[in-house]
């Protein structure tokens, strides 16, 4: 069994308002009913976390492997950041209904193209 995803030009940051282009593929051993791809963010630290699925791209009755290209332009926010209490964390999900399986790609998205740092 086999799931990935696949940046172009391999890489993993990027500036708001940046389209991310790729390929999922899979490969299992029986056809799953659908395939979902998730750009989502989520929070890190003291408190509840928080997340939020900014675009979804979904593959109904995929076979059982096969592989597809994706186009994903990025919100203008929130930033990545790291914080004393908080981080907020980018990242992409690939996941497999009904069995749930899951590949994911971590990213960072800010102006400058780096994880914003607010404890110096």
């Amino acid at each position: 069994m086999s799931i990935q995803i696949q940046i172009i030009e391999e890489r993993t940051a990027f500036r708001p308002g940046e389209t991310i282009r790729g390929n999922v593929s899979w490969s299992l051993p029986v056809a799953p009913t659908q395939i979902t791809l998730e750009l989502f963010w989520s929070t890190r630290g003291k408190g509840r976390v928080d997340t939020k699925v900014v675009e979804s791209v979904q593959i109904d009755h995929p076979a059982a492997s096969g592989d597809q290209a994706f186009d994903l332009k990025l919100p203008n926010e929130p930033y990545s950041f790291s914080g004393k209490l908080v981080s907020l964390l980018w990242a992409l999900r690939l996941v497999i209904h009904p069995s749930q399986e899951q590949a994911q790609v971590n990213l960072t998205i800010s102006p400058t193209g780096q994880e914003i740092n607010l404890v110096a």
